[in-house]
């Protein structure tokens, strides 16, 4: 048996020829704070005449090693990513000047009806960091509009929101209609303008099916805008008459210089629709069942 001071010996002489008793805790060293990117606040939606050019706006702060992309909603197609052009059409451009360095903005050359939709500016985060602009291309656009969308000092101080849920499930046929609340005003500048007409509320709304703006002289036929304004508050109503499968999809709710409402619908067929109602008597079978079961077992225990 080893007494207590050959132990005590044993102890300094391992710690003066530098074997330990036990192992000191290491720690990993300490990451540099980075900061994260963010999207500079920049106008939400453009308008510009067809033929002329429009650039659409997207500015990232603190991009670090991280890319931007541009993705058009309509059919997901890349743009650009990286500072490299991703589509054959050369109307297209990406303006990322040396001087500045948080500016990634997309250009578009000779503008037609068919390119207008949603354009979003993505950063490859996790999670990733969206940004859509609302691009209008249309005859009727007024110089004011134009200066109103592209003003350097636009700002969102309200939100919209579509009522109901996420997805919704239609049945063929059927008239539905989408109402979107938007609450707060969005104020823009107006420059070179009088004194008197430096800023005012922005009134519209535009309604959009995957990307294509609806209005009533869409080929579609039977579709109802009806929009009205109060005090602060804007309420749109888009109806659908007379559902059919190709009326699936994305729709969105865009006010001008404020950040869209998106819903899905989904139109069923007859047949589907009820498969649908089996399948759900189906899922909601089996919980009332078990519920049965825990009732009756425990009217036995009381019993």
């Amino acid at each position: 048996m080893w007494s207590s001071s050959f132990l005590v010996s044993l102890f300094f002489t391992s710690s003066i020829m530098g074997y330990p008793w036990t192992e000191a805790p290491t720690t990993a060293p300490e990451q540099p704070f980075l900061p994260q990117p963010y999207f500079e606040q920049t106008p939400a939606s453009v308008m510009v005449r067809p033929g002329q050019t429009v650039q659409i706006p997207c500015r990232v702060r603190n991009l670090g090693d991280k890319i931007v992309s541009w993705i058009r909603r309509r059919d997901l197609h890349i743009l650009a990513s990286a500072g490299f052009m991703f589509t054959a059409d050369q109307r297209f451009n990406l303006l990322h000047p040396e001087g500045d360095s948080s500016a990634w903005t997309l250009q578009l050359r000779s503008a037609r009806v068919q390119d207008q939709g949603l354009y979003e500016c993505q950063v490859n985060t996790e999670p990733k960091m969206k940004q859509s602009v609302l691009l209008t291309v249309s005859d009727s656009v007024s110089d004011d509009a134009m200066e109103l969308s592209m003003g350097d000092d636009a700002s969102a101080v309200g939100t919209a929101r579509i009522q109901g849920p996420r997805e919704q499930y239609v049945k063929a046929g059927s008239t539905w209609t989408l109402t979107c609340e938007i609450s707060g005003v969005p104020v823009i500048s107006i420059h070179n303008k009088p004194e008197n007409f430096l800023a005012k509320p922005a009134r519209l709304v535009d309604w959009l099916h995957e990307g294509r703006l609806l209005t009533y002289q869409s080929t579609r036929g039977g579709i109802s805008i009806d929009t009205e304004h109060t005090d602060g508050q804007t309420v749109s109503r888009l109806t659908l008459a007379n559902l059919r499968s190709e009326d699936t999809g994305r729709y969105v709710c865009k006010p001008l210089a404020l950040p869209p409402a998106v819903v899905t619908i989904i139109v069923i067929e007859g047949e589907k629709t009820a498969m649908l109602g089996r399948n759900l008597a189906v899922e909601t079978a089996p919980s009332c069942f078990l519920l049965l079961t825990s009732l009756l077992s425990l009217s036995a225990l009381l019993h």
